[in-house]
C-alpha cells in the first residue's frame, strides 16, 4: 500500500494519514511507502506528520514538489527518504501566527505556539546549514523576503547531509554513554573504596580500644 500525501500540509492532511495507517493497522495491511508532494502549509502540522512517520519507520518518498513546510518535513523526517527526478522545492522564512491580544500582548496559553516557533527556527538552521546556504543566498531569503529554488541536485545534497548529520548525532550520543558508564564505573570503584577504608578504620579503632582495655586491666 502506498500513502500518497499531496496538496497542503494541514490537519486534512493528517486526518487522512491517521486514518489511512488505522486501516493499514487494522487489517495488517503492507504499507511500502509514503509520498510527498506538497507546496507547504503548517508546519506543526508538518511535525506532527512526522513524528507518525517515524513512528512506524516507513520510506519517504518526494516526487514533483517539496517546498516551504514540505521541505522543513522531509529533511527533518528520520527514516529512509529519497527523491524522485526532477522534483524541486522552495525554501523561504517561516511564518507562524501567535494570537494576541488587543494591546499587542501574548494571550494566554501561546506558550506551546511559541515553543514550536523556536523549534523551527532551529530545524531551519540545521536546513541552511545542509544546503549550505551561501550569504548572498542568505540575503535573499531574510533580507527582501525571497523565496529561494532548489533543484533535484541541490534536494539531494540536503538529503544526504542530513543523513549525515543523523549520523554524527547517532555516535555522538554513543561517545557520552560509553563516557557515562566510565565515570559511573570510576565512582562505584571510589565508593568501594571508601568503604573498605571505612572498614578498616573500624577495625583499627576497636583493635586500638581492645588494647587500651588489656592495659587498663593489666594496670
Amino acid at each position: 500500500m502506498v500513502i500518497n500525501l499531496t496538496g497542503e500540509i494541514n490537519e486534512s492532511m493528517l486526518s487522512l494519514l491517521v486514518d489511512t495507517l488505522k486501516d493499514y493497522t487494522m487489517n495488517d495491511k503492507p504499507l511500502a511507502r509514503v509520498m510527498l508532494n506538497s507546496g507547504g502549509g503548517d508546519v506543526m502540522v508538518a511535525d506532527a506528520i512526522c513524528d507518525l512517520i517515524e513512528d512506524i519507520q516507513v520510506p519517504l518518498v518526494a516526487y514533483k514538489q517539496i517546498s516551504s513546510a514540505a521541505l522543513y518535513l522531509f529533511m527533518k523526517c528520520n527514516t529512509e527518504r529519497s527523491i524522485t527526478k526532477n522534483t524541486f522545492g522552495v525554501y523561504h522564512r517561516s511564518s507562524m501566527s501567535v494570537p494576541t491580544n488587543e494591546d499587542g500582548t501574548i494571550k494566554h496559553g501561546a506558550k506551546s505556539t511559541i515553543e514550536a516557533i523556536q523549534k523551527v527556527d532551529t530545524d531551519n538552521a540545521l536546513q541552511e546549514e545542509w544546503m549550505e546556504m551561501t550569504s548572498k543566498e542568505r540575503s535573499q531569503v531574510y533580507d527582501y523576503d525571497g523565496d529561494l529554488g532548489l533543484d533535484t541536485a541541490r534536494l539531494n545534497m540536503m538529503l544526504q547531509n542530513s543523513i549525515d548529520s543523523n549520523y554524527s548525532k547517532v555516535e555522538e550520543e554513543t561517545n557520552i554513554r560509553e563516557m557515562l558508564k566510565v565515570a559511573t564505573a570510576l565512582l562505584e570503584n571510589v565508593d568501594t573504596t571508601c568503604k573498605k577504608m571505612d572498614i578498616r578504620d573500624k577495625r583499627r579503632k576497636k583493635g586500638t580500644e581492645k588494647k587500651l582495655k588489656e592495659v587498663k586491666k593489666v594496670a
